[in-house]
């Protein structure tokens, strides 16, 4: 039993650090998104699906087919996993049966202490990933703050909207404002502008 509550603390060491880079809900801005970011891609979600992945912890595993590759090893689809919020029910098993990781209560615990992103079918969206942590973890950077909406305007275009919560910093890049939108292939020009140097 100690050694399972070893485990069980070490993994709640491991995922912290992998929330900690994800989840700071400090206001950041495009360009502090986009450093920190493992993965940035445009894309169509595909897939939700509520799981409890190979660790025995309960996770969201979404799929998008890939629009857009911004920086990163992005193929056609990316799929990845985040840990769920939802309350488990018993139809979900876990696929280790014995894993020390298995209290489910710990990790909604850890879950609904932050704001999660959610993500639905059909949905298009700007996605700035973090690092995917030992346990296969991740999310967007900043959470709310690395997702963003594409839509389209009245007039047809597709257009983009700034979630992140501070204004960026650089004088020679078109970026919008947070909480304003911008027009697809202009939001995007200016970001790959600010991804290129980091490389």
């Amino acid at each position: 039993m100690k050694k399972i509550w070893t485990l069980i603390i070490f993994s709640v060491g491991i995922f912290s650090t992998v929330l900690a880079e994800a989840a700071m809900v400090l206001p950041v801005n495009v360009e502090e998104l986009a450093k920190r970011a493992d993965k940035i891609f445009v894309g169509t979600c595909t897939n939700v699906e509520t799981k409890v992945n190979a660790y025995g912890i309960p996770v969201v595993e979404v799929t998008y087919a890939v629009n857009e590759s911004i920086k990163g090893d992005v193929g056609e689809t990316v799929t990845f996993q985040q840990l769920d919020s939802t309350p488990q029910t018993s139809s979900v098993e876990p696929l280790a049966s014995q894993s020390p990781y298995r209290s489910h209560s710990m990790w909604e615990a850890a879950a609904t202490s932050v704001k999660l992103p959610s993500y639905s079918k059909g949905e298009k969206t700007l996605l700035f990933l973090a690092r995917p942590g030992q346990m296969g973890i991740t999310a967007p950077i900043g959470l709310f703050q690395g997702k963003l909406p594409i839509s389209t305007s009245t007039t047809g275009e597709q257009i983009i909207t700034n979630m992140a919560l501070k204004n960026t910093a650089l004088k020679d890049v078109s970026l919008p404002e947070p909480g304003k939108t911008a027009k697809y292939e202009n939001f995007l020009t200016a970001l790959r502008s600010v991804v290129q140097p980091q490389r």
